[in-house]
């Protein structure tokens, strides 16, 4: 069969020909990692630290939390690493209740979670209006 009849192969990560994993070694090949690409992963896990041991208050984990959303709307970080953070704070207190049976403690960490997702949402939220300025500027006629 000639060539020019054969049907092109199916790429199997969709239309890149490399996996997220290769992608990244591609990308970070020749430019070293910089901490502005390190720290939004560090940020809520330091929030969390620092409302669970160092603020005992309500009003001081709520602004501990809440001091994500500009930070991460500012920075233009990914607002969905927060989510990350949420899902896996949800999973761990599944984990203290079924295993440790410790219902406060599953309790707070069910409150750090949807914190954490209030933080999401509010940051998606930022970024959806963000995108519909820039999308409504770039359509709109000069003059």
């Amino acid at each position: 069969m000639s060539p020019r009849y054969r049907r092109p192969k199916a790429r199997k990560y969709g239309k890149y020909a490399l996996s997220p994993s290769e992608r990244a070694a591609v990308y970070y090949k020749g430019r070293p990692i910089k901490l502005r690409d390190i720290i939004p992963y560090f940020l809520p896990a330091i929030s969390l630290i620092l409302a669970h041991f160092v603020f005992t208050s309500d009003l001081g984990v709520f602004l501990t939390i809440a001091a994500l959303i500009p930070i991460y709307a500012v920075m233009r970080y990914d607002a969905r690493i927060i989510g990350g953070y949420a899902i896996g704070m949800l999973i761990v207190a599944a984990i203290i209740l079924g295993v440790y049976n410790n219902e406060d403690a599953a309790n707070l960490a069910a409150i750090y979670a949807y914190w954490l997702l209030v933080d999401t949402v509010v940051c998606e939220i930022i970024e959806y209006i963000r995108e519909g300025r820039s999308k409504g500027e770039e359509g709109r006629a000069p003059g």
